[in-house]
């Protein structure tokens, strides 16, 4: 609602009506999901098309972290694109393709979308850009010119926030598996999971110290 509705549909739209077509959002959203449930033969099938669905946009959601060219055309369509080429791909024309093919085919497929609408479209206004990057502050070379014009450091080193990412990647999908092999009743599975997930936590906290310390 705020980056769609409110930005390109409704521009004088009140708080009010937002949160009242974030509601409707949400019920169709259901509504979908639970039609959906419906027609599937198994979980798996649902979570591999939503990871299919999610390859498209997941590279351009990325680098706009890194890049201040990325503008919301090109979110927008590598969306699209993703919903709509692996939607696409499991129709009986392409056959029994295989999971990774398909993945791949989304992904290089939504870019072939996203790079030239990111392309021909204008970029985010300077007002915009700078705005942003003082809330946020994003590290990378992709944003060194902002950088430059708002006088502003980031508040970590690109290499340090990358560490720190994959320390918390750990500790996530750790606990996740830890509390997965705990529920199945696999304590071997459980116990090694939750080893990464305390090596991920380590690091992160050794890292947060560190970065205190420098401060």
């Amino acid at each position: 609602m705020n980056d769609l509705y409110g930005r390109f549909i409704a521009l004088e739209a009140s708080s009010a009506r937002l949160a009242w077509m974030g509601r409707l959002g949400s019920a169709f959203i259901v509504a979908a999901a639970t039609t959906a449930a419906f027609f599937a033969d198994d979980i798996g099938a649902l979570f591999r098309f939503m990871i299919a669905i999610g390859t498209g946009p997941g590279a351009v959601l990325i680098l706009r972290w890194f890049w201040w060219r990325v503008n919301a055309w090109a979110e927008l369509a590598s969306m699209l694109a993703g919903f709509a080429i692996a939607l696409c791909s499991y129709l009986p024309a392409f056959g029994a393709m295989e999971f990774g093919t398909r993945l791949a085919v989304t992904a290089f497929g939504s870019a072939a979308v996203w790079l030239p609408v990111m392309w021909f479209t204008r970029p985010e206004e300077p007002a915009t850009l700078l705005a942003f990057y003082r809330r946020v502050r994003p590290v990378g070379p992709g944003w060194r010119a902002i950088r430059v014009r708002a006088g502003i450091a980031p508040d970590l080193p690109l290499g340090t926030a990358l560490l720190r990412t994959a320390a918390a990647t750990l500790l996530l999908f750790g606990t996740m598996f830890a509390l997965g092999g705990a529920l199945l009743l696999e304590p071997g599975g459980a116990a090694l999971a939750a080893g990464v997930a305390g090596l991920g936590g380590a690091c992160l906290w050794t890292l947060h110290r560190r970065s205190r310390l420098d401060h």
